[in-house]
Order: structure tokens, then C-alpha cells, then sequence
């Protein structure tokens, strides 16, 4: 370097200067993230340097280079859910970057519910789809062109889910080697998952099945406790819900009553059957099943609705302690079958 000044010659000291070029920003991964921070992202660019750090929002973030084309950055905690700029600084501030690539700040998942809760180990294969509902769900798809599916877990497994709304959610969810209660877990970026709250879980139980009933003929207009018998039904401490499901909307009368079961033991259910007062008016047979969810139906019986009998007279109105059989003709109307007459035989009782 040389100064001269009037055409005086002051200093001439050889002084060498290093032109570099520094590498811009070429993509940015993920390009949203929760408010609470923490969330990788992967900056990608040219000839990148260990001087090279992030810039989100003007704050330096801590910063990890893994080769010359790829940097890792973790987001800090942000007060706010709104979109900010993220550039690469080089030797504290001797150059910045100015690619304009945004990145935006989401506020976090919570849950509300999910429904089916409680669902079988075949739960996969027999297509259940459960409704999640919560708040911040997104579903993003960048000016260039760039999805960023939902994710959703259980048990290690990750789903795409089928985004509703912001406020809820449809997945398939899977089969399931292990009983047990699961915590589910949703992630709007497919990086950064939210657990679910305490009373948000699936429910996992082994296959059941229903081996017979206490009673399986009913009086229309009569409302009656059936017992249901079977294996594997839940725990009755559990605190899940167990329904009883009878009529089908597909077949007449066209109405299905779901009723809360009363658990009495993992081998027995208690169900109040409906009286389907002015809805039967003639004998016929009303599809009965025990359900967990709805979408997994077990024991696909059938009872029988019978309109109740009318007597309307009998005969051998008297009878004597002598008598050891006793027939009674006794006529009417709702008998099962549709008699008009029914016989009984009574058998005498000493001392009666």
C-alpha cells in the first residue's frame, strides 16, 4: 500500500488484502416452527464457512456446520407467533446475507379430545378413523410449491393425517401390538411433535367377543335389563367407555340406539334395552351388538320385539286340589308367532 500526498511518497508498505466471496442462502428447512422453539433447521447454500451463523429474526442462534453446502440452526424461544427474517451472518457481523427468506413462528398444538379413544389391536385393519380435536393445527404449502405434511404418532409409528381445520383432524390409526393406554402426538412441521394431554390417549384392548345373552325376546313398550356375556370385555375400573348398540339406520325401523353398558365384570355387561314404544308395531327382529367405538362391532346377533300380549279370556277357570294336570286354553293376541291361542300346562302344586 502506498500514500502519497502532494506527490510526496509517505508509505509504501506492502499490505496483502483477501477478497472472499461469501455464500448466500439457497433453501431453508423447515420453513415454520413452533413459538417455543428448539426446532432444526437445515440452511442450505454454496461454500458455507465455520464463520457462517443464523440470523432469525436479527438474533444470533446456535449454529452447527456439517459440510460447505449444509448449516443446522436451532431456534430460540420466540414471544410471538408471526414471520421473521432468517439470514447467515459471517465474522459477527462483517457481512450478512440478504436472500429475504422468511421463516414463521406458529403457536403450539394443544388437544381437546380424540374419538374413538379405546380402539382393538386390529384397530389398522379394520379401518378405524379417529377425529382429533385441538387448536393450531396447520397444513402448508409454500409459494414454491413446498408441502409440509401434518404428522402424527403413536407408539412410534407416524401418519399422515387428514387436515379438517385448524381445530381438527381425521387419521387411520394403526394396529397395534400391545394393550395399553398410548399418548398421541401431532407435529405441524414433521419435526417438532406435540404430546398430547393426560386426558387425551388411545385406548388399546385385546380382541372380544360375546358368547350369549340373558334374555333375547322383549316386550314392546317394556323397558328391561339384558346381561351380556362374553370375554375380554374391559376392566370395569378402566373407566372406558362400552356400549350397547341395537337397531341398524339401514333397516326398518331405521333407528340404532347406543347405550352406555354397566359393567359388572370382564365377563359380563348390563344394557337397558330400549322399548321402542310407538316406533314397533308388530313382532320383528332388531340387529344387537357391544361396541368400544362404533367402527368395531362385536357380536352381530339378532332379539326379537314382540307386541305385549293381550288374554282375553281362558278356559277351565275352575279347578280342584284333586286335579294333577290341569289344561288352560287361553286366547288373545301378541303371542309370539302370532298364535291366537296359546295352551299351558300347569302342574299341581300339593298344598297350593
Amino acid at each position: 500500500m502506498i500514500i502519497i500526498q502532494d506527490g510526496v511518497t509517505y508509505q509504501n508498505t506492502s499490505i496483502t488484502f483477501e477478497y472472499k466471496e461469501y455464500a448466500s442462502i439457497t433453501s431453508v428447512y423447515p420453513r415454520f416452527g413452533p413459538t417455543r422453539g428448539g426446532t432444526l433447521i437445515t440452511v442450505e447454500g454454496n461454500e458455507l464457512t465455520a464463520d457462517a451463523k443464523c440470523l432469525i429474526d436479527g438474533v444470533k442462534s446456535p449454529s452447527i456446520l456439517l459440510n460447505e453446502n449444509t448449516l443446522f440452526c436451532i431456534t430460540e424461544e420466540h414471544e410471538q407467533a408471526i414471520d421473521v427474517s432468517i439470514e447467515l451472518d459471517y465474522s459477527d457481523g462483517l457481512f450478512t446475507t440478504s436472500e429475504g427468506y422468511t421463516y414463521s413462528f406458529f403457536y403450539d398444538i394443544s388437544f381437546t379430545e380424540i374419538d374413538p379413544k379405546s380402539v382393538s389391536l386390529k384397530a389398522g385393519d379394520n379401518g378405524v378413523t379417529a377425529t382429533i380435536k385441538g387448536n393450531n393445527f396447520r397444513h402448508e404449502v409454500l409459494d414454491d410449491g413446498v408441502t409440509y405434511p401434518l404428522a402424527f404418532r403413536i407408539q412410534d409409528i407416524e401418519i399422515v393425517p387428514t387436515y379438517i381445520s385448524s381445530t381438527l383432524l381425521e387419521v387411520l390409526l394403526p394396529n397395534s401390538l400391545l394393550s395399553g393406554v398410548f399418548d398421541i402426538f401431532v407435529s405441524n412441521n414433521g419435526q417438532d411433535f406435540t404430546k398430547s394431554s393426560s386426558n387425551v390417549f388411545v385406548n388399546y384392548y385385546d380382541n372380544f367377543g360375546v358368547t350369549g345373552f340373558s334374555l333375547t325376546k322383549f316386550s314392546i313398550g317394556e323397558t328391561i335389563d339384558m346381561t351380556v356375556t362374553g370375554y375380554g370385555f374391559p376392566d370395569p375400573d378402566a373407566g372406558l367407555d362400552f356400549n350397547c348398540l341395537i337397531g341398524d339406520t339401514s333397516v326398518s325401523p331405521f333407528i340404532q340406539y347406543k347405550v352406555d353398558a354397566q359393567q359388572i365384570s370382564e365377563t359380563e355387561v348390563k344394557c337397558t334395552m330400549p322399548s321402542y314404544d310407538g316406533i314397533l308395531t308388530s313382532a320383528q327382529f332388531v340387529e344387537f351388538k357391544v361396541t368400544y367405538n362404533t367402527q368395531e362391532l362385536y357380536g352381530n346377533d339378532e332379539v326379537y320385539y314382540y307386541p305385549a300380549i293381550i288374554i282375553t279370556d281362558f278356559q277351565s277357570k275352575t279347578t280342584t286340589q284333586s286335579q294333577s294336570l290341569i289344561v288352560l286354553s287361553i286366547t288373545g293376541s301378541g303371542f309370539i308367532n302370532t298364535a291366537e291361542e296359546l295352551s299351558c300346562v300347569l302342574l299341581s302344586s300339593t298344598g297350593t
